[in-house]
């Protein structure tokens, strides 16, 4: 179990997945269940609505090449965050995230990234410098607060 110093490296894994499948699955349940970066393709593929799928496609298309510009990899990091999210875990309400968020100053990007380089493990410094330059540029582009899930 993640410590409470570590568990937002988790958190912020998780963050960045419900920004990036919300915009995915526009006007659908924020309830998507089952749903991760992992799968998104097949659950896309799979999805109950024919007509629906090819906007779906593009719509992760479209924001994976937003992403791109970040330094996201598709085909390496959605199985980096859920690595990230079952080894350092999640708040676990969305109210003891944004809780823990407020009394950190989490909720600037700047004072995120800093308590988050300052102490994730060496081998994940990189990668994290990316997920975090996409979940704040999804942040900020779609006016979406730092922990909304």
């Amino acid at each position: 179990m993640a410590s409470p110093d570590t568990i937002i490296f988790g958190e912020v894994a998780f963050q960045l997945e419900r920004v990036v499948l919300s915009r995915v699955f526009r006007g659908g349940s924020k309830q998507l269940t089952g749903y991760t970066l992992s799968n998104m393709e097949k659950m896309i593929q799979s999805h109950y609505d024919n007509h629906e799928r090819p906007m779906l496609g593009r719509q992760l298309d479209e924001i994976e090449g937003e992403l791109h510009m970040c330094g996201w990899d598709r085909d390496y990091h959605p199985g980096l965050v859920a690595h990230l999210i079952k080894k350092f875990g999640t708040f676990p309400t969305n109210t003891k995230a944004k809780s823990a968020a407020r009394k950190r100053g989490w909720t600037e990007p700047q004072a995120l990234k800093e308590e988050v380089l300052w102490r994730i493990p060496k081998e994940y410094i990189h990668d994290m410098i990316i997920i975090l330059d996409c979940f704040f540029y999804l942040s900020e582009k779609y006016n979406i607060s730092l922990f909304t899930w």
